[in-house]
């Protein structure tokens, strides 16, 4: 009783059953913290860039330039697609002048049916999600009760002592990124990397390859059907709001999905994944962009990676202007 006392008080997630929110400034929901700024953007936004921690690379500024119009970007790192979803339609009930939604799509997804704790029990992203992605009462209590979530009750006693807070700049992007390089290399699309440079890449491209086979791909079968019916859902209500839809396939270095094709389905499913995705393509207002066979995708020294999966600014500015074509 004392924790869940300590935890509502807390609420370092703002996911409390009495929405008790002393604490908010200093909560460590990253989701929702993104979620909640929706609220406070008051700038015209027209475009909306949505994906993982790779639709970091899509920087508002070159979005603006290529399109000619506001741009806000909502990178949620690791994000499941129930998660985006529920940014998108906020974006989408708040942006009122939004034209286009730009989706940084990521193979992963379609092995993530579920929401995330932080994202499935909040209350306002929840609403947002339909039920079979939040999970069951068994979740619940796992995230009530897990050592993640006692530990954040902490950090977000000591954050608030330091007065530290999310910080979300007014384009939707964070001071963090997962896309720069700590090599040294040429950074245009066409670069290459020399002998050295390709070895600590490979270093980062090996470590990779362990989180995803052992986990982030693990037991995946087929795209999961509950996926597809998110998508589904996103066109319908893009298209009855004259909402232009983008799709940029997110590729992999060809080292790392040469790797892959180790893993069990892996090159069945991700072919599907390309077709499902092309095959949407085809709707009037759906446009897909696959980048899975351009240069930096099937040259094994291109020089754009920071590891197997993020590639940098340069690339996905060359993406934006072959998607404005």
């Amino acid at each position: 009783m004392g924790y869940a006392a300590l935890f509502e008080v807390v609420n370092p997630h703002q996911t409390g059953f009495f929405g008790i929110q002393k604490f908010k400034p200093w909560h460590v929901n990253l989701e929702y913290a993104k979620f909640d700024q929706l609220k406070n953007v008051k700038a015209p936004i027209e475009t909306l860039i949505v994906g993982s921690s790779t639709s970091e690379a899509y920087v508002a500024s070159d979005v603006e330039e290529v399109f000619g119009s506001k741009a806000y970007v909502v990178s949620l790192g690791g994000a499941d697609t129930p998660s985006r979803m529920a940014v998108i339609f906020e974006a989408m009930k708040r942006f009122s002048s939004l034209k286009r939604i730009i989706y940084i799509a990521d193979f992963f997804e379609f092995n993530r049916p579920k929401a995330k704790p932080e994202v499935a029990f909040q209350p306002e992203m929840g609403e947002l999600i339909p039920l079979f992605a939040k999970g069951s009462v068994v979740d619940f209590c796992k995230y009530y009760l897990s050592n993640q979530s006692f530990e954040d009750v902490f950090n977000v006693l000591k954050r608030r002592k330091k007065d530290k807070r999310l910080s979300i700049n007014l384009d939707g992007t964070m001071n963090q990124s997962m896309i720069l390089s700590p090599l040294k290399s040429d950074s245009s699309p066409q670069g290459l990397l020399n002998e050295e440079q390709k070895k600590k890449l490979s270093e980062q491209i090996s470590e990779n390859y362990q989180t995803y086979s052992r986990n982030v791909l693990k037991e995946m079968k087929n795209l999961n059907p509950k996926v597809i019916e998110l998508y589904r859902n996103l066109l319908e209500r893009t298209k009855a709001e004259n909402i232009k839809l983008n799709f940029i396939l997110s590729p992999y270095h060809h080292d790392f999905k040469a790797s892959l094709s180790e893993v069990p389905n892996f090159e069945k499913n991700y072919e599907l994944w390309k077709v499902f995705l092309t095959e949407l393509g085809e709707r009037d207002h759906v446009h897909t962009l696959d980048t899975t066979n351009h240069f930096i995708a099937t040259h094994p020294m291109s020089a754009v990676w920071r590891d197997g999966i993020h590639y940098n600014r340069e690339s996905a500015m060359s993406f934006l202007r072959e998607l404005s074509d």
